[in-house]
């Protein structure tokens, strides 16, 4: 399994905090996943080696909006994501290769079609309700 998306939602009225002050609030709630080696003491990204996963901390951004990409980082393009996460890509990539993800390349159609390649990436949403419960 490579990859994953921890993700927490808050009250439709915490929306309109800054992402700061949101990662604030999930920092003091949530602690570092079990048998997880974090991927830099500022960054909320983790590597289990184990089991080839990278988690990934951030929030609901978007409940209601037309997807153009799952996540994105925090102060980037929220307006066009469902996820924002408190990491950067690079950050996010550098954690898929060390678990041992093989970068690919796009699909191509010119001048004849070959298809994407590289490691199949798995990603999975959890996440907090209203309630606390996770799902």
């Amino acid at each position: 399994m490579f990859g994953g998306y921890l993700s927490t939602s808050f009250a439709q009225d915490d929306a309109w905090l800054p992402p700061s002050a949101i990662k604030e609030q999930v920092e003091k709630l949530f602690q570092d996943p079990p048998e997880t080696k974090r991927m830099l003491p500022e960054g909320r990204v983790w590597i289990h080696r184990d089991e080839q996963a990278v988690i990934v901390d951030g929030y609901i951004c978007q409940r209601n909006a037309p997807l153009e990409m799952f996540a994105c980082p925090t102060d980037t393009k929220e307006h066009e994501s469902i996820v924002a996460v408190f990491a950067k890509a690079q950050f996010v990539h550098a954690a898929l290769l060390a678990v041992g993800a093989v970068p690919g390349k796009p699909v191509a159609f010119e001048p004849k079609f070959t298809p994407a390649s590289g490691t199949t990436i798995r990603v999975f949403a959890l996440w907090h309700d209203q309630d606390g419960k996770t799902s």
